[in-house]
């Protein structure tokens, strides 16, 4: 079971007001409520809390990836504002920007941003 915070409950009480609001200058993301974004399987179906949030430099699409090794059997594709309903935690990251991800080791723990791997390169 996840381990409600503060920090977590404050989080909930923003989803809840967001998705009460019919103003757009309210939704902290780059991308619209209904942004496709990748994710897992195990993140659906709530076997695996999201730990990775990713934010692709070339396309902007979002990720959120859990603890198992990513594969493509897995994925699976939602709008944004679903995985908001179901960690309201990752709006900590929201303005996470495109090229960067964001990891933490467990649902309620600090975030803790760095570029992505394969963005240092270029």
């Amino acid at each position: 079971m996840a381990k409600f915070g503060r920090v977590s409950i404050l989080s909930f009480l923003l989803v809840l007001r967001i998705m009460n609001s019919d103003s757009a200058e309210t939704w902290p993301f780059d991308q619209p409520r209904n942004c496709a974004t990748l994710t897992m399987r195990q993140i659906l179906d709530g076997s695996e809390p999201i730990l990775l949030v990713a934010h692709d430099a070339d396309d902007h699409v979002w990720q959120f990836i859990g603890t198992s090794d990513a594969s493509v059997i897995d994925g699976r594709i939602v709008c944004l504002q679903e995985i908001v309903k179901l960690d309201p935690t990752v709006l900590d990251v929201a303005d996470l920007p495109p090229g960067w991800q964001a990891i933490r080791e467990e649902v309620g723990g600090e975030w803790t941003r760095r570029q992505c791997p394969e963005d240092l390169d270029e």
